[in-house]
């Protein structure tokens, strides 16, 4: 895909804002090499356009995410939850990144990359 068939280029915002990753989202996930990258072949799919430019639509809050994720390691799956370090049975790990917000790569991208780093290359967090 060409930068000249991008027809739903978002407004751009500040550098400094948080939502300026999502600008560059869409231009990141638009471009043919990174397409390429992902095995998305060419004529397969339109282009990419960000679902949500504001809040997403939560309807329920969750006292605790204990049992999905118990249900998913069980099944031989490895999870990764933000907040403190924890070992439980089955591998599964929490994990919390300090001030890192809802969204904390955007808060804390140093310490995500870190714990992310130590998660996938299976070291201790």
């Amino acid at each position: 895909m060409g930068a000249g068939e991008l027809n739903h280029p978002p407004a751009r915002p500040p550098v400094g804002c948080m939502t300026y990753g999502y600008y560059l989202s869409y231009f990141w996930a638009n471009d043919r090499r990174t397409r390429e990258a992902l095995g998305i072949k060419k004529g397969t799919m339109d282009e990419w356009v960000r679902c949500h430019d504001k809040e997403l639509p939560y309807t329920t809050d969750l006292g605790s995410v204990i049992k999905y994720h118990r249900n998913v390691t069980t099944r031989g799956y490895r999870a990764l939850v933000y907040r403190f370090t924890i070992g439980y049975s089955n591998s599964l790990t929490f994990a919390t990144i300090k001030g890192g917000g809802h969204t904390a790569p955007e808060y804390e991208p140093e310490r995500c990359f870190a714990m992310f780093s130590r998660w996938i290359l299976n070291r201790p967090l």
